[in-house]
């Protein structure tokens, strides 16, 4: 691997065959530090695309795409398919794991802000500024932006299941 930022599909291919000849042998082969240090790469440098730079949880969607991306590669990957690209493979894997590290802290941010909601409503959360609620209260700001960026409780989304008869038709 050239020392630049960034890694070329020839670089991979004889990284990732030779791994996976190793993975044959003995199932808990080690994976060269070359190759985890060109995953990592590619993680890093895909994290800075316009559509993922804005998180705060940034490293969190690295890592896990790192993680997905080792997990998988040594067993689903087949390098010798005559259009196997390695780094194409790598790329789709980090951003599926980045779709899904996005929508698991989308859900967290949702349960953390029903709990402060009903926190707030059942009077579990004092203040000195509670009574009076001015204007430069962080929480009640907070809690103005959440009633218009955050579905009410009764809104978020359920699964609805609908029972069909069993037996046939109904007499």
């Amino acid at each position: 691997m050239a020392k630049t930022d960034y890694i070329t599909n020839a670089e991979l291919m004889p990284m990732i065959a030779e791994w996976q000849n190793a993975l044959k042998t003995d199932k808990k082969a080690k994976m060269p530090e070359k190759l985890g240090a060109a995953i990592f790469l590619i993680a890093t440098n895909f994290a800075n695309r316009p559509n993922f730079s804005g998180y705060s949880y940034k490293e969190d969607m690295i890592q896990d795409g790192v993680l997905n991306c080792i997990k998988y590669l040594g067993s689903n990957f087949d390098p010798t398919r005559s259009n196997a690209n390695a780094f194409s493979y790598i790329t789709q894997s980090l951003y599926f794991s980045f779709i899904a590290t996005i929508k698991g802290e989308k859900k967290e941010m949702i349960k953390k802000c029903h709990l402060i909601r009903h926190a707030h409503a059942h009077g579990l959360y004092s203040s000195e500024d509670t009574a009076h609620h001015r204007e430069g209260d962080p929480m009640q700001v907070w809690l103005d932006y959440m009633e218009n960026a955050m579905p009410p409780e009764s809104e978020s989304k359920v699964k609805k299941v609908r029972v069909k008869p069993k037996g046939g038709l109904p007499c």
